[in-house]
């Protein structure tokens, strides 16, 4: 919720900073929806920025928990 909030605020580096620390701080085994999420705001950031390389990585740890995923972040 964090982050959909700074991401409406145009607070990209909050969204950044939320995002990674979710990456970090939960497995990648467990709670897959979490870690979806994460991988999707950083995949979002990176892409605002025009950092590709890194949306389209992040973008790709998401398809990879696509059946785990909240299907709205894999659409």
């Amino acid at each position: 919720a964090l982050c959909l909030v700074y991401m409406a605020q145009g607070k990209l580096d909050l969204v950044q900073q939320t995002a990674a620390d979710m990456v970090r701080r939960v497995p990648a085994t467990e709670l897959v929806s979490m870690q979806s999420w994460a991988h999707y705001f950083l995949g979002l950031v990176n892409y605002q920025w025009n950092h590709l390389d890194a949306a389209a990585k992040h973008f790709a740890a998401l398809l990879e928990r696509r059946y785990g995923a909240i299907m709205i972040v894999v659409m």
